[in-house]
């Protein structure tokens, strides 16, 4: 294993003579001790090889440092004592991120610790250049798809209208319903193209973030399903108080309306309710949308996150064409997240979207590249999966 650059962070820390010993007997080409306010100047001048930090007191700075390291996919090692190894532990999730205990720490437990660490960080960017490639490969094939499909799928409708009107005293009603399931499944065709279409674009869409106050993106979204919730007799409820956050506020929009939508759709039980709340932690936020609907079966917790996929026919719960949380997933990677569901089985089902406190290097990048007064387009879709 070479590294080219490490650094040691807060500089000051009495562990760092020895580690930086370590460190130089390893062949690591330069070792540099910051204190953590230059280590974030550090990173956005660009990443190091690998990040070495002490974590002696849950401090905020320090935390949010290593929240920003792993939206930049830099390896971490945290070096901490046991009673916030479970801190540390937790963490690790977020990222390339390793840790190892002081009081027990050797030469050979930091090379694991940083081969763990660097070796994550390799998969991860991997990763999403593969990811990168892919989303460009959907929007050429959403864009031939759509250019190619509209015109025949239109004649596909006009020429079912023509039947209708011109021969339906002479079809019958078999005949009749021949040629509505002709229109019905040309538009649902239709709709698919128009939703791999928005799916593609969402890629390039420009993030435009800013700081929001929680309160209001819920009210917002809340209100947009005004009308599905009403109808559904569907209780509310809001868990106070809620923290700000960074985000693109119409993404998020998306994100919040769509989880209150499918939270409502799919919901079997005379008495309806979905609770939504955050839990801010010091290095991310975490939402949840919680209902006590119909659930999800655990073997399908990731499959509800892929495209064009339903758990439930189209007679029941629906008739979407499953692209709902497909773009919910897209839009909370976007932003640096993570999104998982847990569900106690027919018991319901809660969404968790863990956001990073801090702009993503991306964001910062596409908002200074936006025009005041420019965000993102309309991606709205209802939430059908």
């Amino acid at each position: 294993m070479k590294l080219g650059k490490v650094i040691l962070a807060p500089a000051g820390d009495p562990n760092w003579p020895r580690i930086r010993s370590w460190l130089n007997e390893m062949g690591v080409a330069e070792v540099t001790c910051l204190d953590v306010e230059a280590v974030v100047q550090r990173l956005g001048q660009g990443p190091p090889s690998a990040l070495c930090l002490s974590l002696h007191a849950a401090v905020p700075a320090l935390l949010d440092l290593i929240g920003f390291a792993a939206i930049q996919r830099v390896p971490t090692v945290l070096f901490v004592e046991a009673p916030l190894e479970e801190t540390a532990a937790d963490l690790c999730d977020v990222g390339p991120i390793d840790y190892a205990l002081t009081e027990a720490l050797t030469r050979h437990g930091l090379r694991r610790a940083l081969e763990r660490t660097v070796r994550h960080g390799a998969w991860l960017h991997r990763e999403q250049q593969l990811e990168r490639l892919r989303d460009q490969e959907l929007e050429s094939f959403a864009h031939i798809t759509a250019h190619d499909l509209r015109e025949p799928l239109r004649g596909l409708t006009n020429y079912a209208s023509f039947l209708r009107e011109d021969f339906g005293d002479r079809l019958g009603i078999e005949g009749l319903d021949l040629v509505a399931t002709i229109d019905r499944l040309a538009r649902r065709i239709e709709t698919m193209v128009s939703a791999l279409n928005r799916y593609a674009r969402l890629a390039h869409t420009p993030l435009v973030q800013a700081e929001h106050d929680l309160v209001h993106l819920i009210t917002d979204a809340v209100q947009s399903q005004a009308t599905s919730i009403n109808r559904a007799g569907a209780e509310v409820r809001v868990c106070l108080p809620l923290p700000t956050l960074v985000c693109d506020r119409n993404l998020m929009h998306e994100v919040l309306s769509a989880l209150v939508a499918n939270a409502v759709s799919f919901n079997n039980k005379p008495e309806k309710w979905v609770e939504i709340g955050a839990q801010e932690r010091a290095h991310e936020i975490v939402l949840h949308v919680r209902d006590n609907g119909i659930g999800i079966p655990e073997q399908h917790h990731l499959r509800v996150f892929r495209i064009f996929k339903r758990l439930h026919g189209r007679d029941h719960f629906g008739q979407g064409a499953g692209v709902g949380l497909s773009l919910v997933s897209q839009i909370v990677r976007r932003h640096g997240g993570r999104i998982w569901v847990e569900s106690d089985g027919d018991r319901g089902a809660t969404f968790f979207v863990a956001l990073p406190r801090r702009l993503s290097p991306e964001a910062i990048t596409e908002a200074e590249a936006v025009p005041a007064g420019q965000g993102n387009g309309d991606l709205s879709s209802p939430a059908d999966d």
